[in-house]
């Protein structure tokens, strides 16, 4: 028997359904990215070497890059740009799987409500973000059963993309 269903709602009404399971296993103790790829990776092209880091990580349309811990946001964001690329989750090391699971499901959340073909970078704890950049909590409410957690997801966004994320927000009427 696999894993539950999870239901996630995001504060802003988006909801969505997810097993709390990666499509591949991430490393535990190595910082990397969670590249989602709207096509699985495949390896078709003759003398294609795959890098051997992210090689045995490529499954489901998801690739794993190890990236250096203080490049992380940095590579993420600038990932985040490629037309090639669906979503982008950073891999702390140490973060729990599901934790990281949340993550890409909150991405792909966020990616298909805005419809606009961008890649979101996502992470499941705050990472250090440095010049340039800004870290956006979304507040999510897990369900199980009759349980409800919250748990907080961090979109990362350059600040350039800060007024086109402001634009995605839906006026919300205010109670008297």
């Amino acid at each position: 028997m696999g894993m539950p269903a999870v239901s996630v709602s995001l504060g802003d009404g988006l909801e969505a359904l997810f097993v709390p399971a990666l499509p591949l296993n991430l490393p535990a103790t190595t910082a990397g990215l969670l590249l989602g790829r709207p096509v699985a990776v495949e390896q078709t092209r003759p003398g294609l070497e795959m890098a051997r880091r992210s090689a045995a990580v490529v499954a489901s349309g998801f690739e794993f890059v190890e990236i250096h811990a203080g490049e992380l946001t940095r590579v993420a964001v600038s990932m985040g740009r490629s037309s090639s690329v669906a979503s982008v989750v950073i891999c702390p090391p140490g973060v729990s799987p599901a934790r990281t699971a949340l993550a890409v499901a909150v991405a792909g959340v966020l990616r298909g409500h805005r419809g606009d073909g961008h890649a979101v970078v996502t992470c499941a704890v705050c990472p250090p973000l440095g010049v340039g950049r800004s870290a956006i909590p979304h507040e999510v409410a897990v369900r199980v059963g009759d349980r409800v957690e919250i748990r907080h997801v961090w979109e990362i966004v350059s600040w350039p993309q800060i007024p086109i994320w402001l634009a995605t927000l839906s006026p919300r009427p205010i109670a008297a």
